[in-house]
């Protein structure tokens, strides 16, 4: 059984593994799609770039796979982040991602259970 987490802990690797999984599929059947039908694969990208700014900035405060496992986005202090915050944790994901996903990696041995991306934008995922 899962321990109840108290509210605004920091979400650690494995639960945000998941969430970013759900994402991945809900992105990528949608870029899928998109390529079946001939669409250009800019398009594809525009989609995931709008997905990963419009969700965390949104009221929501987190992407939909984050939302389904009862975690949000917030800035250093709790707050609802801005577009210009998720653009910038976006491209933090970039960053992540091009050094072997050590980015990524680091949410699970960094205090807060930030990663990279969360660093470089100031960000934090906890739960709701």
């Amino acid at each position: 059984m899962m321990e109840s987490q108290s509210e605004s802990a920091p979400a650690g690797f494995w639960i945000r593994f998941v969430a970013a999984f759900l994402d991945g599929i809900l992105v990528g059947g949608v870029t899928f799609g998109l390529a079946m039908v001939g669409a250009p694969a800019i398009l594809g990208f525009v989609i995931g770039l709008g997905y990963y700014i419009y969700f965390p900035s949104s009221d929501m405060m987190a992407t939909p796979g984050k939302a389904v496992l009862g975690l949000k986005i917030t800035d250093n202090d709790g707050n609802q982040i801005t577009g210009g915050t998720a653009t910038v944790r976006y491209l933090g994901y970039i960053i992540s991602a091009i050094v072997l996903y050590i980015g990524f990696i680091m949410v699970g041995f960094s205090d807060k259970k930030r990663g990279l991306h969360d660093m470089i934008a100031g960000t934090l995922v906890v739960y709701k």
